[in-house]
Protein backbone atom coordinates (compact mmCIF):
# COMPACT_ATOMS: atom_id res chain seq x y z
CA UNK A 1 0.00 0.00 0.00
CA UNK A 2 2.83 2.42 0.81
CA UNK A 3 4.39 1.96 -2.65
CA UNK A 4 1.01 2.49 -4.27
CA UNK A 5 0.34 5.62 -2.22
CA UNK A 6 3.76 7.12 -2.93
CA UNK A 7 3.51 6.41 -6.66
CA UNK A 8 -0.08 7.57 -7.07
CA UNK A 9 -0.76 10.65 -9.13
CA UNK A 10 -4.47 10.53 -8.30
CA UNK A 11 -5.80 13.44 -6.31
CA UNK A 12 -7.82 12.33 -3.27
CA UNK A 13 -11.47 13.35 -3.21
CA UNK A 14 -12.36 16.71 -1.75
CA UNK A 15 -13.03 16.44 2.01
CA UNK A 16 -16.78 16.91 1.59
CA UNK A 17 -16.86 13.96 -0.86
CA UNK A 18 -14.49 11.68 1.04
CA UNK A 19 -17.07 9.60 2.94
CA UNK A 20 -19.27 9.02 -0.12
CA UNK A 21 -16.21 8.34 -2.29
CA UNK A 22 -14.89 5.79 0.22
CA UNK A 23 -18.25 4.01 0.40
CA UNK A 24 -18.51 3.92 -3.40
CA UNK A 25 -14.91 2.69 -3.73
CA UNK A 26 -15.74 -0.16 -1.35
CA UNK A 27 -18.85 -1.02 -3.37
CA UNK A 28 -16.82 -1.03 -6.59
CA UNK A 29 -14.24 -3.33 -5.01
CA UNK A 30 -17.04 -5.69 -3.97
CA UNK A 31 -18.60 -5.59 -7.44
CA UNK A 32 -15.24 -6.23 -9.05
CA UNK A 33 -14.84 -9.49 -7.11
CA UNK A 34 -18.38 -10.53 -7.99
CA UNK A 35 -17.80 -9.63 -11.66
CA UNK A 36 -14.70 -11.81 -11.77
CA UNK A 37 -16.79 -14.63 -10.30
CA UNK A 38 -19.39 -14.20 -13.05
CA UNK A 39 -22.19 -13.15 -10.70
CA UNK A 40 -25.18 -12.15 -12.88
CA UNK A 41 -26.29 -9.48 -10.39
CA UNK A 42 -23.26 -7.33 -11.19
CA UNK A 43 -24.62 -5.81 -14.42
CA UNK A 44 -27.42 -3.89 -12.71
CA UNK A 45 -25.32 -2.99 -9.66
CA UNK A 46 -22.43 -1.77 -11.84
CA UNK A 47 -24.79 0.44 -13.85
CA UNK A 48 -25.95 2.01 -10.58
CA UNK A 49 -22.32 2.45 -9.49
CA UNK A 50 -21.50 4.25 -12.76
CA UNK A 51 -24.48 6.57 -12.23
CA UNK A 52 -23.54 7.16 -8.57
CA UNK A 53 -19.89 7.86 -9.43
CA UNK A 54 -20.92 10.30 -12.16
CA UNK A 55 -23.24 12.09 -9.73
CA UNK A 56 -20.42 12.24 -7.17
CA UNK A 57 -18.13 13.70 -9.81
CA UNK A 58 -14.94 12.06 -8.55
CA UNK A 59 -13.30 11.05 -11.82
CA UNK A 60 -11.12 8.17 -10.51
CA UNK A 61 -14.24 6.38 -9.30
CA UNK A 62 -16.01 6.95 -12.60
CA UNK A 63 -13.09 5.20 -14.32
CA UNK A 64 -13.24 2.31 -11.86
CA UNK A 65 -16.99 1.97 -12.33
CA UNK A 66 -16.57 1.70 -16.11
CA UNK A 67 -13.79 -0.83 -15.55
CA UNK A 68 -16.08 -2.98 -13.38
CA UNK A 69 -18.82 -2.79 -16.02
CA UNK A 70 -16.40 -3.80 -18.75
CA UNK A 71 -14.87 -6.58 -16.66
CA UNK A 72 -18.33 -7.96 -15.93
CA UNK A 73 -19.17 -8.10 -19.63
CA UNK A 74 -15.80 -9.68 -20.50
CA UNK A 75 -16.23 -12.42 -17.91
CA UNK A 76 -19.74 -13.12 -19.17
CA UNK A 77 -18.37 -13.45 -22.73
CA UNK A 78 -19.58 -10.20 -24.28
CA UNK A 79 -16.28 -8.68 -25.39
CA UNK A 80 -17.78 -6.47 -28.10
CA UNK A 81 -20.03 -4.74 -25.55
CA UNK A 82 -17.18 -4.52 -23.03
CA UNK A 83 -14.70 -2.81 -25.37
CA UNK A 84 -16.34 0.66 -25.42
CA UNK A 85 -16.74 0.59 -21.63
CA UNK A 86 -13.10 -0.36 -21.18
CA UNK A 87 -12.16 2.44 -23.57
CA UNK A 88 -14.14 4.86 -21.37
CA UNK A 89 -12.46 3.42 -18.29
CA UNK A 90 -9.02 3.90 -19.86
CA UNK A 91 -9.58 7.47 -21.04
CA UNK A 92 -11.33 8.47 -17.82
CA UNK A 93 -8.48 7.00 -15.76
CA UNK A 94 -6.02 9.07 -17.81
CA UNK A 95 -8.14 12.17 -17.22
CA UNK A 96 -8.02 11.40 -13.49
CA UNK A 97 -4.25 10.97 -13.48
CA UNK A 98 -4.70 7.29 -12.66
CA UNK A 99 -2.08 5.74 -14.91
CA UNK A 100 -2.22 2.38 -13.15
CA UNK A 101 -5.98 2.22 -13.72
CA UNK A 102 -5.39 3.26 -17.32
CA UNK A 103 -2.95 0.37 -17.86
CA UNK A 104 -5.43 -2.18 -16.52
CA UNK A 105 -8.38 -0.83 -18.51
CA UNK A 106 -6.27 -0.65 -21.68
CA UNK A 107 -4.94 -4.20 -21.11
CA UNK A 108 -8.45 -5.54 -20.75
CA UNK A 109 -9.53 -3.62 -23.84
CA UNK A 110 -6.69 -5.22 -25.83
CA UNK A 111 -7.85 -8.64 -24.62
CA UNK A 112 -11.44 -7.87 -25.62
CA UNK A 113 -10.32 -6.83 -29.09
CA UNK A 114 -8.18 -9.95 -29.45
CA UNK A 115 -10.97 -12.30 -28.41
CA UNK A 116 -13.83 -10.71 -30.38
CA UNK A 117 -14.89 -11.41 -33.93
CA UNK A 118 -13.48 -8.83 -36.32
CA UNK A 119 -16.91 -7.86 -37.67
CA UNK A 120 -18.07 -7.01 -34.12
CA UNK A 121 -15.17 -4.72 -33.26
CA UNK A 122 -15.61 -0.97 -32.87
CA UNK A 123 -14.13 1.16 -35.66
CA UNK A 124 -11.25 2.36 -33.43
CA UNK A 125 -9.94 -1.15 -32.63
CA UNK A 126 -6.88 -0.81 -34.88
CA UNK A 127 -6.04 2.56 -33.33
CA UNK A 128 -6.29 1.06 -29.84
CA UNK A 129 -3.77 -1.63 -30.77
CA UNK A 130 -1.60 0.98 -32.46
CA UNK A 131 -1.05 2.66 -29.10
CA UNK A 132 0.71 -0.41 -27.64
CA UNK A 133 4.27 1.01 -27.94
CA UNK A 134 3.27 4.13 -26.00
CA UNK A 135 1.28 2.29 -23.36
CA UNK A 136 4.19 -0.08 -22.84
CA UNK A 137 6.40 2.90 -21.95
CA UNK A 138 3.88 4.11 -19.37
CA UNK A 139 3.57 0.61 -17.88
CA UNK A 140 7.34 0.25 -17.59
CA UNK A 141 7.76 3.71 -16.06
CA UNK A 142 5.23 2.92 -13.32
CA UNK A 143 7.53 0.30 -11.81
CA UNK A 144 6.22 -1.43 -8.70
CA UNK A 145 2.98 0.57 -8.75
CA UNK A 146 1.87 -1.49 -11.78
CA UNK A 147 3.14 -4.88 -10.62
CA UNK A 148 -0.20 -6.50 -11.50
CA UNK A 149 -1.26 -4.32 -14.40
CA UNK A 150 1.99 -4.46 -16.39
CA UNK A 151 2.12 -8.29 -16.65
CA UNK A 152 -1.60 -8.25 -17.44
CA UNK A 153 -0.90 -5.79 -20.26
CA UNK A 154 2.00 -7.81 -21.65
CA UNK A 155 0.02 -11.05 -21.43
CA UNK A 156 -2.97 -9.52 -23.21
CA UNK A 157 -0.76 -8.07 -25.94
CA UNK A 158 0.59 -11.61 -26.33
CA UNK A 159 -2.96 -12.92 -26.67
CA UNK A 160 -3.59 -10.23 -29.27
CA UNK A 161 -0.50 -11.21 -31.26
CA UNK A 162 -1.40 -14.91 -31.00
CA UNK A 163 -4.92 -14.16 -32.24
CA UNK A 164 -3.34 -12.35 -35.19
CA UNK A 165 -1.30 -15.47 -35.98
CA UNK A 166 2.08 -14.03 -34.96
CA UNK A 167 3.36 -16.73 -32.61
CA UNK A 168 6.91 -15.34 -32.42
CA UNK A 169 5.75 -11.89 -31.30
CA UNK A 170 3.19 -13.45 -28.94
CA UNK A 171 5.94 -15.46 -27.30
CA UNK A 172 8.01 -12.28 -26.83
CA UNK A 173 5.11 -10.61 -24.99
CA UNK A 174 4.34 -13.69 -22.89
CA UNK A 175 7.97 -13.81 -21.79
CA UNK A 176 7.82 -10.12 -20.87
CA UNK A 177 4.73 -10.85 -18.78
CA UNK A 178 6.56 -13.62 -16.94
CA UNK A 179 9.53 -11.34 -16.21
Amino acid sequence: CLTETLASTVEPPRPELANRANALANELARLRVLAQAGDPSVAAAAAIAVKDSQELGYVPLIARAYLVQGLDLMVRGDGPAAIPLLDRAATTALDAGDEVGFIEAYARQVFGIARSQTNLLPPNAAAVLGAIPYVEHIALRLGAAASFERPLLFNNIGVSRLSAGDKADARKWFLKAIE
